[in-house]
């Protein structure tokens, strides 16, 4: 969300990803009512959400928004890169797992709540449900959305042991920075699960509107 330093809104911004949020859902809910690759289908529209919402790390550099950088700049540059290089950069065996079609799925059913949240925080409006799934949803979805992160990172190991981050004078394949990722998925997952809990006890603890995190 882009935010003016007044605390008004950038109204046309955060409208326009909401409706995109929302449009993208949609497609994913109908390629999983057709059966299709949902992730292959979907995957341009999901890119394109993602790279909107990363406008969240500049306002974090900014001090625009009270979110901290550092959570971040590990769940937008992370889904960017797992869309763009794994899901979308590797083989059609891992666009079209059906851990993909999860992963996509996870990604826009946060956007959908998330930026109507802000949305109605920053004009000082505070809906009930939106605040109490805004502060929830994220506790099954998490788990669930890192599990398939890791799971098409796993799928393209092969693919990308073939890539190369240098070849002189050492041999470096890509496979090797994603073993690393792999190696601190717990960590990065301890740190976004953590800093959620922490929004959710500051949120859900009180019914005044809070600050946008």
């Amino acid at each position: 969300v882009v935010f003016k330093k007044d605390g008004d809104p950038e109204r046309d911004f955060p409208d326009m990803v909401r409706a995109l949020s929302w449009a993208v859902f949609a497609d994913i809910v109908y390629a999983w009512i057709k059966q299709e690759h949902v992730a292959a289908v979907t995957l341009e529209a999901i890119t394109t959400l993602q790279l909107l919402c990363s406008v969240d790390i500049v306002n974090a550099i900014l001090g625009i928004t009270s979110t901290a950088l550092t959570p971040v700049l590990l769940q937008q540059l992370g889904r960017l890169c797992i869309l763009i290089f794994v899901v979308g950069g590797s083989t059609t065996d891992v666009l079209h797992s059906r851990v993909a079609d999860v992963l996509v799925t996870v990604y826009a059913a946060i956007e959908i709540v998330r930026y109507p949240h802000y949305v109605f925080t920053v004009i000082g409006k505070d809906l009930g449900i939106l605040r109490f799934l805004r502060y929830n949803m994220f506790i099954p979805l998490y788990p669930v959305g890192i599990f398939c992160e890791c799971a098409v990172i796993y799928l393209s190991l092969d693919y990308y042991s073939t890539v190369y981050l240098v070849k002189d004078p050492i041999a470096v394949p890509v496979a090797y920075l994603e073993y690393a990722v792999l190696g601190a998925m717990p960590f990065i997952a301890n740190a976004l699960f953590g800093n959620m809990m922490r929004q959710r006890r500051r949120h859900l603890g009180s019914k005044k509107a809070a600050k946008t995190a």
